[in-house]
């Protein structure tokens, strides 16, 4: 396995213990406030729009153009804020949907690029992991924080074995 596809195999396993949170999470419980203001929802919209960016920017660096996703705008909390609001009259199966869209189109860019351009250093490789890798873990840290702490949700997701969640 290339660097590339060993990194993808990363992102889809912070993808899916992101997922196996909101599985044991009810839509009612994923529009309460839980990190400023902001609900589980709200977080899923937020990393789904990163993940545009990352996507934009991974098909500008295969064109041989400049990726960097930041270099958009400074204030990023008022993008975030932004991203947020775009959202805020959408379901939560409608925000959950757009993620994976978004998460797919983002392994799609990446797949479309060489594999030299992740190694070590490499543009593309610090894109895949702040818009995606550990943008995936950090967030589905609070959540699962956040759900332990309020206790919501289910112990377990469905189908989810007690002993594979710690």
């Amino acid at each position: 396995m290339g660097e590339r596809e060993a990194i993808i195999k990363d992102l889809d396993g912070e993808y899916e213990s992101l997922y196996g949170v909101l599985m044991s999470l009810s839509d009612a419980d994923k529009t309460c406030p839980m990190l400023d203001g902001w609900s589980v929802k709200d977080i899923l919209a937020h990393i789904a729009a990163w993940l545009r960016e990352g996507t934009k920017a991974l098909e500008s660096l295969a064109r041989g153009e400049q990726g960097t996703a930041e270099s958009l705008d400074d204030d990023v909390d008022a993008r975030n804020a932004r991203f947020v609001a775009q959202w805020c009259d959408a379901s939560v199966q409608e925000v959950q949907t757009d993620l994976h869209l978004a998460k797919s189109a983002f392994a799609r860019a990446m797949r479309a690029l060489p594999e030299e351009r992740f190694a070590e250093g490499q543009e593309a490789r610090r894109l895949v992991y702040g818009e995606g890798i550990d943008h995936f873990s950090e967030h589905g840290k609070q959540i699962w924080k956040w759900k332990a702490r309020e206790k919501v949700g289910r112990a377990v997701p469905p189908g989810m074995p007690r002993e594979a969640i710690g």
